[in-house]
């Protein structure tokens, strides 16, 4: 009969070891995901990558490391999800964690003393295990202002064309002065969008504009001649 697992002292073996962070919450959702008494583990693909927020295919590349480095063993079962069988005692050779407690007494004193190394405790487990899942994969790429020209391109491409030029000089002036930032502590995170944003705002704002004024009377001929008709030099002609 296979024995039990300790799931606190294999996370502690995990979070100790110098695995990669995002191997490492893996790893760590696939213990959460373990049969302590039988082993069995078999999350799907679908459900790791969701509980790391990771698309699937960098899930995969995740588990192909863990694969290649002899931690997991993926038995494939067609149709059924796949079996992952963890090789924990590999992540740091000859240091497996123990679930002992860390603070012993003596045998002469009967004095509490540490037994060695200080682990993380349960609690910050967790949290570490909370706040790498949290923000794996979701690592947003460095603003870069756009210049005139491409924001001119971007207009145009748009449907902005008749006064493409204007529209990307006050663009990038007021952003710049602004500091690329939408309001306080919100800094711009794409340009493009803002883009989408002033145009669609300039269309509504002309639509609005051209509706306040009041309509024009259509001219005539007839309106024309009356008019010249009333002038003082035609009358008395």
């Amino acid at each position: 009969m296979t024995a039990p697992h300790d799931p606190l002292a294999d996370l502690r073996a995990i979070w100790s070891s110098d695995l990669p962070t995002t191997e490492k919450a893996a790893l760590t959702v696939l213990v959460l995901h373990r049969n302590n008494g039988t082993g069995r583990c078999d999350p799907s693909v679908t459900r790791i990558a969701a509980e790391l927020s990771l698309g699937r295919r960098r899930t995969f590349d995740v588990l192909a490391n863990l694969t290649k480095s002899r931690v997991i063993e993926p038995r494939r079962r067609p149709g059924l999800r796949n079996h992952y069988t963890l090789h924990l005692e590999l992540v740091r050779p000859g240091a497996l964690v123990q679930s002992t407690s860390l603070v012993q007494p003596t045998a002469s004193t009967g004095a509490a003393q540490c037994t060695g190394v200080v682990h993380p405790t349960a609690p910050e487990l967790r949290r570490n295990y909370e706040r790498t899942t949290k923000g794996a994969g979701r690592k947003r790429a460095r603003f870069v202002p756009p210049t005139v020209d491409e924001v001119r391109a971007y207009a145009i491409e748009r449907g902005r064309t008749l006064d493409a030029d204007a529209f990307a000089d006050r663009f990038v002036n007021y952003n710049t002065a602004a500091g690329w930032q939408l309001s306080k502590n919100k800094p711009m995170v794409d340009w493009r969008a803002a883009v989408r944003n002033w145009i669609g705002r300039d269309v509504e704002q002309n639509a609005k504009r051209f509706s306040r004024r009041p309509p024009q009377a259509i001219r005539t001929e007839d309106d024309y001649d009356a008019a010249a008709l009333a002038r003082p030099e035609v009358a008395h002609a």
